[in-house]
């Protein structure tokens, strides 16, 4: 981010100050003062903001304990208002220089961090607070030189602490310094909590180094893990086994884990991995944990008794959606084998997904699963979306079913409207989706814009149309730098009644394992997805599955970790392929 994201004009800056919003004013005023953007009115605003009684009369206890709260709530950009008022009133004050600098580092607003920490000077040996706002500041601008100089000095002061070791690795990587961040990283493989991690890592350095990948991986595991000796052993021996695509030695791996602790996220991992190596029956039953493993995703449940799928005449259902957006319209795909035995479903779904899905299924109920209305909704049974594929799956298998009717439908006056403004270009339109999934899992199935398109038809004859919605996103686009690819003009995240009729104008959908992937799927449309050897992917890598929910999507996996070359290269030649015809 660069300074000119922080240039918020006077007028805004008048008009917080007018309305009494003396926290936005300090927060304004501090970053343009940082940024070297100050005006008059800056300097009015905050000489008048310091003296009215409700911020003059703010003492330094208060202020650091609401502070505190503040950030222990991650409402950081509260706690950038209140670290800018202690700024101010407190100059030079260490805890409000490191809290303005936090809170300026969650929100990604890194070329501020340096003058928050300025008043504290160079940190001294053993200051390892200030060592380490230095090191991560380096580390999220790409300075690998600076990052290294001081996570070198940290992990003197803290041999043993994981995360800065990890940091160190990865500050060497960026300087190419492979065989010093390859030992690091092999080292806390087998004490990591966090081995898919270390595996992703290490990857990511054998392939650096021109190694072979699966050899190296064959080796670690040999030497380390296969004794799976501990639970820590045998956690490392799953993620190198899923890795090398091994399902039936990460189930050996996960189910030795278990035997020394009843880890439920790890039970929930052995669900995922026994669905996609064909063990259903046990998948199914393991994957009811999710709920005790991940509370989060029980946002709401409701006191009735569970369908379990049987044929209902009379009796009302309600079906709860759960996970994300890609997730329910995976498990609405079920929705047409459930409407074949149940009459009246409510169904609480997101918000934005709710017109296309009732489009599909008139004959149901859609509520918004975040409204109040949720609470007082009144059935005979309740299953959460996912239970739908527990309890179908199996018996549509193994009586050849295939889900063959869209569970979403774009509203057809955008889409016209849409295919009508498109079809003034002759070009071949595809749509690109490149990253998904959060965490150490996102970037696994996620690449860089550069790695999707290296394959790209060099025809002029086509248009390639970002669907991605992350920050940052609309930037790689224009830093890419190839005219072809372009913006959608469309809000990706919030409008998919938009993005699902742009879809439908288009001629292809080239996505990774994300939301996009689930929509071209949803919504019937020539669908080409590329997924990671480092991950289970049921839905996609179980042939059975994949046939049975998505029997026109093309499917493409990496040929080794980490190399998404070949993939996304017949990913590209099916397309060509399929649109010359």
């Amino acid at each position: 981010m660069n300074s000119n994201d922080h240039d918020i004009g006077d007028d805004a800056l008048e008009a917080h100050y007018m309305s009494g919003e003396y926290d936005k004013v300090l927060a304004i005023c501090w970053e343009r003062l940082a940024a070297n953007k100050s005006s008059p009115l800056v300097n009015i605003c905050l000489k008048k903001t310091l003296r009215t009684p409700e911020i003059a009369g703010v003492d330094y206890d208060s202020l650091r304990a609401l502070a505190t709260a503040h950030r222990k709530a991650a409402e950081w950009d509260d706690v950038l208002a209140l670290g800018a008022l202690g700024a101010f009133k407190f100059p030079g004050d260490r805890f409000f220089c490191l809290l303005l600098a936090d809170s300026l580092f969650q929100l990604e607003k890194y070329d501020l961090v340096h003058t928050a920490l300025a008043p504290l000077g160079t940190p001294k040996k053993g200051d390892v607070v200030l060592l380490n706002a230095h090191a991560s500041l380096a580390h999220a601008q790409g300075d690998s030189e600076g990052a290294s100089i001081y996570f070198k000095q940290l992990l003197k002061e803290e041999p043993n602490n994981h995360d800065i070791a990890v940091n160190y690795s990865a500050s060497l990587h960026g300087l190419k310094k492979y065989g010093e961040a390859q030992k690091i990283l092999e080292g806390l493989l087998h004490k990591s909590n966090e081995p898919l991690d270390i595996v992703f890592r290490l990857v990511k350095i054998y392939s650096a180094q021109d190694f072979n990948v699966e050899e190296k991986l064959e080796e670690i595991d040999a030497r380390y893990f296969s004794s799976l000796g501990s639970k820590k052993a045998a956690d490392a021996h799953a993620q190198i086994r899923l890795f090398l695509q091994d399902l039936i030695g990460v189930i050996k791996g996960l189910e030795a884990s278990l035997s020394f602790e009843n880890d439920l996220e790890v039970r929930f991992s052995l669900a995922e991995t026994q669905i996609a190596a064909g063990q259903f029956a046990d998948g199914f039953d393991n994957y009811g944990v999710r709920f005790d493993a991940f509370p989060k995703l029980a946002y709401f449940r409701f006191d009735l008794p569970a369908y379990k799928g049987q044929y209902l005449a009379d009796e009302t259902l309600v079906i709860w959606g759960e996970q994300g957006i890609g997730d329910e319209i995976l498990f609405s795909l079920y929705f047409e084998e459930l409407a074949r035995r149940v009459k009246n479903v409510t169904v609480t779904a997101d918000d934005r997904l709710i017109p296309a899905l009732a489009r599909s299924f008139p004959d149901f109920r859609f509520v918004d699963r975040r409204s109040e209305d949720v609470k007082t909704l009144s059935a005979d049974f309740a299953c959460p979306s996912a239970d739908l594929m527990c309890l179908f799956s199996q018996e549509m298998i193994e009586r050849g079913a295939s889900v063959e009717f869209a569970p979403i439908m774009s509203d057809p006056v955008r889409s016209q409207g849409i295919a009508e403004f498109m079809s003034a270009s002759a070009k071949k339109k595809i749509c690109i989706a490149w990253r998904g999934g959060n965490g150490t899992n996102g970037k696994i199935r996620s690449m860089a814009l550069e790695e999707l398109m290296a394959h790209a038809p060099d025809s002029d004859n086509y248009q390639f149309i970002s669907l991605q919605f992350e920050d940052g996103a609309d930037e790689e686009v224009i830093a890419f730098g190839d005219r072809r690819v372009q913006l959608s003009g469309l809000d990706n995240k919030h409008d998919l009644e938009g993005v699902f009729a742009l879809m439908s104008a288009c001629d292809a959908i080239l996505s990774v394992d994300c939301s996009v992937a689930h929509f071209g799927a949803g919504l019937r449309l020539p669908t080409f997805v590329v997924v990671p050897a480092g991950q289970t992917q049921y839905r996609w890598k179980n042939p059975l599955f994949k046939n049975l929910l998505f029997p026109d999507v093309s499917l493409y996996s990496q040929d080794k970790p980490g190399e998404w070359g070949g993939a996304v290269k017949r990913a590209w030649k099916d397309i060509e392929a399929s649109l010359a015809s």
